[in-house]
C-alpha cells in the first residue's frame, strides 16, 4: 500500500489482457484466475500470445487493487511453414458417392509466418474459404495436432473467409481477417463495446500513445442475452439460431439489487467457463451460476454473438486514441459506426471518451462520457 509492498499472505485474482498464466487455479470453482501469494510474494509465468501487442495485467484481493503495463514485441526468428494440398477426381462408377463429387478437383491451405526484412509476416490462405466460424470458432479438438521440440498449442491466423494476412513491425501492426473492434484496453467502461466481423485493422502504438483503426463490409447482426442465475450450473437455454461459431463472448455481472446498476463485470472464457450446446440451444457454466451475492445483489451472465444472414452488408468503422499524457494523466476517444441502412437495428453509432488520473500511489480518479445513437 501507498507504494510499499504489503507483507501478508492472500489469495489474489489475476487477469491478463493477452497471453495466458501458467499457474494452477487455486479456486476454480471461482470465476478468474485465483493464486495464493505468502508474504506478499510471489513468481509466476505468463506466457507470451500467439501475437505481439500490449497488453495489461490486473492483480486484486481484499487488501487491494494493482494494475502493470507490459509489451510482447514480434519474435523475428520465427520461421514456420506448413502447407497441404489435396486432390480429389471420380474414376467413374456408381460407388462414387455425391459427397465426393462435390468434392472433386484441387484444393490447398497454406500457413507461413516468417520475418521480411524487420518485419514479421504471417499468411493464411485456404482455397476452399468453408467459412469455420470467427476467430477460429471451431470445435477445440479440430485439425492435426503437431508436437516436436518447444512445440505449443494456440490460435493463430483466424479468418472465416479463407485469406488471413498479419504484418508486425516494431509497434505497429496491421492485419487482414478476423478482427475484434473491442478496444485493447479497458479505459472504456461506457464505451467498450465491441463487434466480431472479417475485415481490416491496423494499430500503432508508442510509449505514449496507441491508436487503432479498423473497417470491414459485413452482413451479421449482434445479438445480446442476460441470463438469471437459479444456483445451478446449467443448462441455460438460449436462442443460438444463425449464430455464427467462435463469436460469442460472455461475461458475469453483478447488480445492485435496489438500483440495478452493475457492480462487476467479470469476463468468462470459452470452453473452460463454459460451453455453448449448439443442438440443444443451451448454456453450460463449469461452476454453478448463483442467484445472488451474500448480500443480496442479483448474479447473471451476459453473452453477446454474432447472427448471418439477417441484415443488409454494411460498412462498420471507426477507431479509438489511448494517450498517456503523463505518468499520472491518461485521455482516451473512440467511435464506431455501423452505417447500415436507416430504420434497422442494424444501423449504430458509439462515440466515447474518457479521462484518468492517479492522485497518489492507491487512489484513481476516472471521468468518461459516452453516447449512442441508432
Amino acid at each position: 500500500r501507498a507504494g510499499h509492498p504489503v507483507m501478508s499472505s492472500a489469495v489474489v485474482g489475476l487477469r491478463a489482457t493477452l497471453g495466458e498464466w501458467d499457474v494452477a487455479d487455486m479456486q476454480p470453482e471461482t470465476p478468474g484466475l485465483q493464486v495464493f501469494v505468502a508474504e506478499g510474494r510471489a513468481e509466476l509465468s505468463l506466457r507470451a500470445p500467439q501475437v505481439p501487442g500490449r497488453a495489461r495485467l490486473f492483480a486484486s484481493a481484499d487488501i487491494g487493487e494493482a494494475e502493470a503495463e507490459i509489451r510482447f514485441t514480434p519474435d523475428l526468428a520465427a520461421r514456420e511453414l506448413v502447407g497441404v494440398i489435396e486432390a480429389t477426381a471420380s474414376l467413374g462408377g456408381a460407388w462414387v458417392s455425391p459427397f465426393e463429387h462435390a468434392h472433386e478437383g484441387l484444393s490447398g491451405e497454406v500457413y507461413l509466418r516468417g520475418a521480411v526484412g524487420d518485419t514479421l509476416v504471417t499468411l493464411h490462405y485456404d482455397s476452399r474459404d468453408e467459412g469455420d466460424g470467427l476467430l477460429g470458432g471451431t470445435a477445440d479438438n479440430a485439425g492435426f495436432p503437431v508436437f516436436g521440440d518447444s512445440s505449443e498449442q494456440g490460435f493463430d491466423a483466424a479468418s472465416s473467409r479463407g485469406f488471413y494476412l498479419r504484418l508486425d513491425r516494431a509497434g505497429s501492426s496491421l492485419v487482414h481477417g478476423d478482427i475484434a473492434t473491442a478496444p485493447a484496453l479497458d479505459g472504456f467502461r461506457l464505451g467498450g463495446g465491441g463487434r466480431i466481423v472479417t475485415g481490416t485493422k491496423y494499430v500503432t502504438q508508442t510509449e505514449r500513445e496507441t491508436l487503432t483503426l479498423f473497417a470491414a463490409r459485413t452482413g451479421q447482426s449482434e445479438r445480446r442475452i442476460e441470463i438469471a442465475g437459479q444456483g445451478i450450473t446449467g443448462p441455460y437455454p438460449v436462442d443460438l439460431s444463425g449464430m455464427i461459431a467462435g463469436s460469442d463472448r460472455a461475461w458475469r455481472i453483478v447488480r445492485d439489487r435496489d438500483t440495478g446498476e452493475i457492480l462487476s463485470e467479470t469476463p468468462l472464457e470459452r470452453l473452460t467457463d463454459y460451453v455453448l450446446d449448439y443442438f440443444e440451444d443451451s448454456i453450460i457454466f463449469d461452476t454453478a451460476l448463483r442467484q445472488a451475492q451474500d448480500d443480496g445483489d442479483p448474479v447473471s451472465v451476459r453473452l453477446v454473438f454474432e447472427t448471418e444472414g439477417m441484415a443488409e452488408r454494411h460498412w462498420l468503422y471507426g477507431g479509438d486514441l489511448v494517450w498517456a499524457v503523463n505518468e499520472n494523466v491518461e485521455f482516451g476517444a473512440r467511435l464506431q459506426h455501423a452505417d447500415a441502412p436507416r430504420g434497422t437495428v442494424e444501423r449504430a453509432r458509439l462515440r466515447a471518451a474518457y479521462l484518468r488520473r492517479s492522485l497518489d500511489a492507491g487512489t484513481t480518479a476516472e471521468a468518461e462520457l459516452a453516447q449512442a445513437e441508432d
